[in-house]
């Protein structure tokens, strides 16, 4: 049917919207649903998994900030990192004060390797602050096996015991298919097909506008709408976040494709 050579037709084909959004799927399915809600659950605990990993960093952040569970060599090495971080700001302002300077870049050489001494000795205390924490973590993780209420957390969020939830609901025509449930098979058409092919072949074209290659919209699975939960804000910006993250994920994939990859 095309003219164009194997290597196009695959470029065309991984660039083409149609096949990126057969490739997507989304973490949440309907369970069961009326005109105006639906039970929506989601896919391998996803929400209930994100909710304690939220947690557990919540409680991180606040033991390091008191200073609770923390080794006494994460408290020396942040310490000492503070402590470095002071030095360097108090060299380079009193440089710049008595240079006559206005730009830490324009203090004397000799000032400037202090202070890149100085960083050094700085990422250094970093590091080890940072390995500490990480420890601190680790225990953490440890800890919420038998330490988080994930039923308390589901709880607090609205959600079932079992991770499930129950939101109101919108409908929209799909924007893919346009409401006709059906799409055109990417590989009859992916990159466009021009005037000069339909004359070529009078049956092809006829074929093609009375919808023999038409297959079942990949967006609507063709039931010509989209379902769109309304979702509480916290849940609507995970959700949209980790559909980003994917779509981005199979743009590039696809990127790599249609370049041969």
């Amino acid at each position: 049917m095309s003219h164009k050579n194997a290597a196009m037709e695959t470029y065309n084909y991984y660039r083409d919207s149609r096949v990126q959004a057969s490739m997507f799927s989304s973490c949440w399915s309907i369970d069961e649903s009326s005109d105006r809600e639906a039970l929506i659950s989601f896919e391998d605990d996803w929400v209930a998994e994100q909710l304690e990993e939220e947690a557990i960093v919540d409680l991180g952040d606040s033991w390091v900030a008191e200073g609770r569970g923390c080794t006494e060599a994460y408290r020396n090495a942040q310490a000492r990192a503070d402590e470095i971080e002071g030095a360097r700001t108090r060299l380079r302002d009193d440089s710049m004060k008595s240079e006559g300077v206005e730009y830490h870049w324009q203090i004397s050489d000799e000032v400037r390797k202090e202070m890149d001494s100085l960083y050094e000795d700085l990422k250094a205390s970093r590091a080890l602050a940072y390995s500490e924490r990480c420890k601190l973590y680790d225990k953490l993780y440890e800890l919420a096996e038998n330490g988080v209420d994930k039923a308390a957390l589901l709880k607090e969020k609205g959600l079932m015991p079992d991770g499930r939830i129950k939101v109101p609901m919108e409908y929209e025509v799909c924007g893919l298919c346009r409401g006709s449930g059906k799409i055109v098979d990417p590989n009859i058409d992916c990159g466009g097909i021009t005037q000069e092919e339909f004359d070529e072949d009078p049956d092809f074209e006829e074929e093609y506008f009375s919808g023999r290659y038409d297959i079942t919209c990949t967006r609507c699975r063709g039931l010509r709408v989209e379902s769109i939960p309304k979702f509480p804000k916290w849940l609507e910006k995970m959700v949209n976040d980790r559909d980003q993250s994917q779509m981005d994920h199979i743009r590039e994939e696809c990127q790599e494709r249609a370049m041969g990859c």
